[in-house]
């Protein structure tokens, strides 16, 4: 649920940005605020707390706009999240602008786990692989090495997941023989 919020703001917040023709700028100011957010805990209970009133976050926020000098446009998205209870979508609404903005420069992103580390030239070919399946200019790739998988890859493009591996393979087969 959090997901599909937070790709409503962030669609919503990437195309007044590029109407002002701010999205990098912005894109930026919300990388901050996203990890604020998640590094300061005194923040978010701050944020959280029942007992502060709408008027005493609204302060806060301003002056946490104040010390990031954060554009108007991330000031109103700030009130509205605030209006709304879902200041907690901050670091999801800051992932999902990142892929907006990356779609629009033709990159995607993959989480791949492998069983093991994969040399240049394996990591290559899945490399070009995974922008034949994309449709991508560029893919950047994040490897994990994850042992449990037997063999195999696992990756995770553009919210597809391609499960590679043997341990996939096998969960499949057991499932189909239960059915």
């Amino acid at each position: 649920m959090l997901t599909k919020a937070a790709k409503r703001y962030a669609a919503a917040l990437y195309a007044s940005a590029c109407q002002q023709g701010l999205a990098r700028e912005i894109g930026r100011e919300l990388e901050e605020l996203a990890t604020l957010w998640q590094t300061s805990s005194e923040l978010v209970l701050t944020m959280q707390n029942p007992r502060l009133a709408r008027s005493g976050k609204a302060e806060l926020l301003e002056t946490v706009a104040a010390k990031l000098e954060l554009s108007p446009l991330l000031k109103n998205l700030n009130a509205l999240l605030l209006d709304k209870g879902r200041l907690d979508l901050l670091p999801a609404l800051h992932r999902e602008y990142g892929e907006l903005e990356d779609r629009e420069q033709g990159l995607s992103r993959a989480r791949c786990l492998v069983t093991h580390p994969l040399s240049q030239e394996q990591a290559q070919r899945l490399r070009q692989s995974l922008v034949k399946i994309s449709g991508a200019r560029e893919v950047i790739m994040t490897l994990t090495v994850d042992p449990s998988l037997l063999a195999g890859f696992v990756v995770n493009i553009d919210g597809k997941l391609i499960d590679a591996s043997l341990k996939g393979r096998l969960q499949r087969l057991g499932l189909s023989l239960a059915l």
